[in-house]
Protein backbone atom coordinates (compact mmCIF):
# COMPACT_ATOMS: atom_id res chain seq x y z
CA UNK A 1 0.00 0.00 0.00
CA UNK A 2 3.01 2.27 1.01
CA UNK A 3 4.74 1.95 -2.32
CA UNK A 4 1.34 2.48 -4.44
CA UNK A 5 1.37 5.70 -2.88
CA UNK A 6 4.32 7.09 -2.68
CA UNK A 7 4.68 6.26 -6.55
CA UNK A 8 1.21 7.62 -7.53
CA UNK A 9 2.75 11.04 -5.68
CA UNK A 10 5.41 11.25 -8.35
CA UNK A 11 3.05 10.33 -11.18
CA UNK A 12 0.22 12.56 -10.06
CA UNK A 13 -0.91 15.38 -8.78
CA UNK A 14 2.49 16.25 -6.79
CA UNK A 15 4.84 18.36 -8.30
CA UNK A 16 8.13 19.98 -6.76
CA UNK A 17 7.84 23.44 -5.26
CA UNK A 18 10.29 25.87 -3.10
CA UNK A 19 10.08 25.57 0.23
CA UNK A 20 8.71 28.56 2.21
CA UNK A 21 9.03 28.01 6.44
CA UNK A 22 10.25 28.87 9.77
CA UNK A 23 10.37 25.62 10.46
CA UNK A 24 13.76 23.40 10.29
CA UNK A 25 13.36 19.70 8.83
CA UNK A 26 16.63 17.78 9.19
CA UNK A 27 16.02 15.60 5.99
CA UNK A 28 19.10 13.10 6.91
CA UNK A 29 17.11 11.97 9.53
CA UNK A 30 13.57 11.60 7.93
CA UNK A 31 13.84 9.49 4.53
CA UNK A 32 11.14 8.01 2.70
CA UNK A 33 9.48 5.26 3.39
CA UNK A 34 9.42 3.63 -0.41
CA UNK A 35 11.21 5.20 -3.54
CA UNK A 36 14.23 6.89 -3.86
CA UNK A 37 16.23 9.00 -1.58
CA UNK A 38 17.52 12.15 -2.93
CA UNK A 39 20.73 13.52 -2.44
CA UNK A 40 22.72 17.09 -3.02
CA UNK A 41 26.70 16.87 -2.84
CA UNK A 42 28.14 18.58 0.35
CA UNK A 43 31.82 19.11 1.48
CA UNK A 44 32.85 19.45 -1.80
CA UNK A 45 35.08 22.77 -2.78
CA UNK A 46 34.08 25.62 -5.52
CA UNK A 47 36.83 24.57 -7.93
CA UNK A 48 36.22 20.42 -7.33
CA UNK A 49 34.19 17.54 -8.58
CA UNK A 50 32.58 14.49 -6.95
CA UNK A 51 33.90 11.34 -8.50
CA UNK A 52 31.23 8.96 -8.97
CA UNK A 53 33.22 5.68 -9.57
CA UNK A 54 31.92 2.31 -11.37
CA UNK A 55 32.89 0.11 -8.02
CA UNK A 56 33.29 0.83 -4.44
CA UNK A 57 36.99 1.16 -4.96
CA UNK A 58 39.41 4.35 -5.41
CA UNK A 59 41.44 2.13 -8.53
CA UNK A 60 37.86 2.01 -9.93
CA UNK A 61 37.29 3.93 -12.99
CA UNK A 62 35.46 7.19 -13.28
CA UNK A 63 31.60 7.05 -14.75
CA UNK A 64 31.09 10.86 -14.37
CA UNK A 65 31.52 13.78 -12.28
CA UNK A 66 29.28 16.08 -9.99
CA UNK A 67 29.32 19.85 -9.13
CA UNK A 68 29.66 21.08 -6.02
CA UNK A 69 25.92 21.84 -5.96
CA UNK A 70 24.44 19.23 -7.58
CA UNK A 71 21.46 17.78 -6.43
CA UNK A 72 18.59 15.59 -7.65
CA UNK A 73 20.57 12.25 -7.94
CA UNK A 74 19.20 9.58 -5.36
CA UNK A 75 19.92 6.13 -3.79
CA UNK A 76 18.05 3.17 -2.47
CA UNK A 77 20.33 2.23 0.06
CA UNK A 78 17.81 2.31 3.20
CA UNK A 79 20.66 2.58 5.86
CA UNK A 80 21.66 5.77 4.12
CA UNK A 81 21.06 7.75 7.77
CA UNK A 82 23.91 5.85 9.37
CA UNK A 83 26.33 6.06 6.18
CA UNK A 84 25.62 9.69 5.69
CA UNK A 85 28.97 11.52 6.88
CA UNK A 86 30.78 8.69 7.27
CA UNK A 87 34.10 7.74 4.98
CA UNK A 88 31.91 4.85 3.68
CA UNK A 89 30.58 4.05 -0.06
CA UNK A 90 27.67 4.56 -1.09
CA UNK A 91 25.73 3.28 -4.60
CA UNK A 92 23.90 6.24 -5.98
CA UNK A 93 22.14 6.52 -9.02
CA UNK A 94 21.53 9.62 -11.64
CA UNK A 95 20.41 10.69 -14.95
CA UNK A 96 23.74 11.58 -17.27
CA UNK A 97 23.31 12.78 -20.92
CA UNK A 98 19.72 11.13 -20.77
CA UNK A 99 20.57 7.82 -19.85
CA UNK A 100 20.61 6.27 -16.17
CA UNK A 101 23.97 5.70 -14.59
CA UNK A 102 24.95 3.65 -11.27
CA UNK A 103 27.94 4.97 -9.27
CA UNK A 104 29.81 5.13 -6.09
CA UNK A 105 30.97 7.97 -3.89
CA UNK A 106 31.96 8.48 -0.30
CA UNK A 107 28.65 9.15 1.54
CA UNK A 108 30.59 11.79 3.65
CA UNK A 109 30.47 14.09 0.24
CA UNK A 110 26.31 13.47 -0.07
CA UNK A 111 23.30 14.67 2.03
CA UNK A 112 19.80 14.10 1.72
CA UNK A 113 18.40 16.64 -0.55
CA UNK A 114 15.69 19.22 1.09
CA UNK A 115 12.99 18.41 -1.93
CA UNK A 116 9.28 19.51 -1.54
CA UNK A 117 6.10 18.28 -3.38
CA UNK A 118 2.66 20.47 -3.65
CA UNK A 119 -0.92 19.19 -3.64
CA UNK A 120 -4.24 21.39 -4.78
CA UNK A 121 -8.13 20.38 -4.84
CA UNK A 122 -10.99 22.85 -4.98
CA UNK A 123 -10.36 24.55 -0.87
CA UNK A 124 -6.61 24.28 -0.54
CA UNK A 125 -3.06 23.93 -2.10
CA UNK A 126 -0.04 23.08 0.63
CA UNK A 127 3.31 22.08 0.18
CA UNK A 128 4.91 19.15 1.90
CA UNK A 129 8.50 17.38 2.78
CA UNK A 130 8.77 14.69 -0.01
CA UNK A 131 9.50 11.95 2.79
CA UNK A 132 5.66 12.29 3.88
CA UNK A 133 3.09 9.92 1.99
CA UNK A 134 0.24 11.92 0.89
CA UNK A 135 -3.38 10.63 0.06
CA UNK A 136 -6.42 11.97 -0.64
CA UNK A 137 -8.22 9.48 -1.95
CA UNK A 138 -9.82 8.55 0.96
CA UNK A 139 -10.08 11.86 2.96
CA UNK A 140 -13.34 14.01 1.61
CA UNK A 141 -12.13 17.64 1.06
CA UNK A 142 -8.67 17.55 2.08
CA UNK A 143 -5.54 15.70 2.35
CA UNK A 144 -3.85 13.12 4.81
CA UNK A 145 -0.87 12.63 5.63
CA UNK A 146 1.45 9.68 7.34
CA UNK A 147 5.36 8.55 8.32
CA UNK A 148 6.46 5.68 9.78
CA UNK A 149 8.59 3.15 10.06
CA UNK A 150 8.74 -0.93 8.70
CA UNK A 151 8.11 -2.92 12.23
CA UNK A 152 6.15 -5.99 12.45
CA UNK A 153 4.16 -5.41 15.66
CA UNK A 154 0.71 -4.94 17.26
CA UNK A 155 -0.47 -1.89 19.65
CA UNK A 156 -1.25 -2.26 23.09
CA UNK A 157 -4.13 -0.41 22.32
CA UNK A 158 -5.60 -3.45 20.67
CA UNK A 159 -7.20 -5.56 23.75
CA UNK A 160 -8.46 -8.04 21.48
CA UNK A 161 -7.29 -12.11 21.74
CA UNK A 162 -6.33 -11.91 18.15
CA UNK A 163 -4.78 -8.20 17.78
CA UNK A 164 -4.18 -6.90 14.05
CA UNK A 165 -0.31 -7.68 13.02
CA UNK A 166 1.06 -4.19 11.61
CA UNK A 167 3.83 -4.04 9.15
CA UNK A 168 4.47 -0.09 9.83
CA UNK A 169 4.71 1.48 12.61
CA UNK A 170 3.25 5.09 12.19
CA UNK A 171 4.74 7.67 14.14
CA UNK A 172 2.92 10.62 12.05
CA UNK A 173 -0.81 10.43 10.69
CA UNK A 174 -2.58 13.69 10.51
CA UNK A 175 -5.17 15.22 7.68
CA UNK A 176 -5.55 18.73 6.53
CA UNK A 177 -9.56 19.60 5.36
CA UNK A 178 -10.87 22.86 4.71
CA UNK A 179 -14.37 23.62 5.38
CA UNK A 180 -16.87 26.81 4.58
CA UNK A 181 -17.97 26.95 8.13
CA UNK A 182 -17.39 24.92 11.48
CA UNK A 183 -20.80 23.10 11.48
CA UNK A 184 -20.01 21.50 8.15
CA UNK A 185 -16.58 20.34 9.75
CA UNK A 186 -18.73 19.32 12.81
CA UNK A 187 -21.04 17.79 10.60
CA UNK A 188 -18.37 15.64 8.67
CA UNK A 189 -16.33 14.76 11.92
CA UNK A 190 -19.56 14.18 14.47
CA UNK A 191 -22.51 13.84 12.59
CA UNK A 192 -24.33 12.00 14.63
CA UNK A 193 -24.56 14.83 17.12
CA UNK A 194 -25.79 17.05 15.02
CA UNK A 195 -28.41 14.28 13.56
CA UNK A 196 -29.51 13.98 17.30
CA UNK A 197 -29.74 17.75 18.13
CA UNK A 198 -27.02 17.38 20.75
CA UNK A 199 -23.99 19.93 18.75
CA UNK A 200 -24.84 22.50 20.90
CA UNK A 201 -24.84 20.47 24.24
CA UNK A 202 -22.51 18.39 23.33
CA UNK A 203 -19.92 20.05 20.91
CA UNK A 204 -20.37 23.37 22.60
CA UNK A 205 -21.51 24.96 18.88
CA UNK A 206 -22.72 28.03 19.07
CA UNK A 207 -25.14 28.38 15.68
CA UNK A 208 -25.46 32.33 16.41
CA UNK A 209 -21.74 32.67 15.50
CA UNK A 210 -20.93 29.20 14.13
CA UNK A 211 -18.03 28.75 16.45
CA UNK A 212 -17.54 27.01 19.71
CA UNK A 213 -19.44 28.72 22.80
CA UNK A 214 -16.77 30.54 24.84
CA UNK A 215 -17.25 28.69 28.29
CA UNK A 216 -16.63 25.50 26.16
CA UNK A 217 -17.25 22.25 27.92
CA UNK A 218 -14.58 19.09 28.98
CA UNK A 219 -15.19 17.81 25.23
CA UNK A 220 -13.87 20.95 23.68
CA UNK A 221 -10.95 23.08 24.96
CA UNK A 222 -9.16 26.16 23.31
CA UNK A 223 -5.66 25.54 22.62
CA UNK A 224 -2.54 27.90 21.00
CA UNK A 225 -1.75 25.32 17.87
CA UNK A 226 1.73 26.53 16.51
CA UNK A 227 0.86 30.09 17.25
CA UNK A 228 -2.99 29.31 15.78
CA UNK A 229 -6.20 30.23 18.64
CA UNK A 230 -7.58 27.15 17.83
CA UNK A 231 -10.32 24.21 19.53
CA UNK A 232 -9.06 20.87 20.71
CA UNK A 233 -11.36 17.40 20.72
CA UNK A 234 -9.74 14.57 21.78
CA UNK A 235 -11.98 11.68 20.78
CA UNK A 236 -10.03 7.93 21.80
CA UNK A 237 -9.48 5.49 24.96
CA UNK A 238 -6.90 3.30 25.96
CA UNK A 239 -4.18 5.53 25.35
CA UNK A 240 -4.94 5.75 21.18
CA UNK A 241 -7.88 7.72 19.12
CA UNK A 242 -7.62 10.82 17.42
CA UNK A 243 -7.19 14.60 18.32
CA UNK A 244 -8.74 17.52 16.01
CA UNK A 245 -8.07 21.00 16.34
CA UNK A 246 -10.30 23.93 14.39
CA UNK A 247 -9.34 27.06 13.77
CA UNK A 248 -9.94 29.91 11.20
CA UNK A 249 -7.93 31.11 8.19
CA UNK A 250 -8.81 33.30 5.52
CA UNK A 251 -12.58 33.05 5.76
CA UNK A 252 -12.75 29.36 6.06
CA UNK A 253 -12.25 26.97 8.93
CA UNK A 254 -8.79 24.69 8.87
CA UNK A 255 -9.51 20.98 10.54
CA UNK A 256 -6.30 18.99 11.53
CA UNK A 257 -7.08 15.76 12.70
CA UNK A 258 -4.24 13.66 14.14
CA UNK A 259 -3.89 10.11 15.06
CA UNK A 260 -2.62 9.00 18.38
CA UNK A 261 -1.07 5.94 19.86
CA UNK A 262 1.16 6.37 23.22
CA UNK A 263 0.84 2.51 23.75
CA UNK A 264 4.21 0.23 23.35
CA UNK A 265 4.31 -1.92 20.16
CA UNK A 266 4.15 -5.31 20.71
CA UNK A 267 6.16 -8.39 19.35
CA UNK A 268 3.72 -10.48 17.81
CA UNK A 269 6.41 -13.66 18.25
CA UNK A 270 7.38 -13.00 21.83
CA UNK A 271 4.66 -10.61 23.01
CA UNK A 272 7.21 -8.27 24.48
CA UNK A 273 7.69 -4.81 23.98
CA UNK A 274 9.46 -3.18 21.61
CA UNK A 275 12.18 -0.69 22.04
CA UNK A 276 11.53 2.33 20.29
CA UNK A 277 13.69 4.86 21.55
CA UNK A 278 16.10 4.89 18.31
CA UNK A 279 13.18 5.02 15.71
CA UNK A 280 11.08 8.75 16.97
CA UNK A 281 10.51 11.73 14.36
CA UNK A 282 12.54 14.07 15.64
CA UNK A 283 11.17 16.82 14.20
CA UNK A 284 7.56 15.92 13.94
CA UNK A 285 6.65 19.24 15.16
CA UNK A 286 8.62 20.94 12.55
CA UNK A 287 6.66 19.05 9.78
CA UNK A 288 3.21 20.09 11.36
CA UNK A 289 4.59 23.88 11.29
CA UNK A 290 5.52 23.26 8.10
CA UNK A 291 2.28 21.94 6.29
CA UNK A 292 0.41 24.86 8.39
CA UNK A 293 2.89 27.43 6.97
CA UNK A 294 2.64 26.24 3.38
CA UNK A 295 -1.40 25.85 3.72
CA UNK A 296 -3.28 28.42 1.33
CA UNK A 297 -6.42 28.48 1.30
CA UNK A 298 -8.58 28.91 -1.99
Amino acid sequence: MYKKIIFSLFLGLAFLVQAQTNASIDFNKQLPMAGPIYLKVVNVAADDLLNVRLKADFNSSIVATLAPDAQGFYTFDKDLSQKLGKNTWLEIELNNAGQKLKGWVKASFVSAQERYLSFANDNFSISYPYFLLANSENIKQGLGFYYGISLKHYSACDARANPDILEIKELLGLSFKVFVSLKEALKADFPWYFNNNLAAQELSYDANFDWFMASGNDFVWPVNYHGKDASRIEIGLEGCGIIYYYYRQAGKVVVISQRFDINPAINPDTNEIIDLSANTMPDKENVIVYLMENLEIK
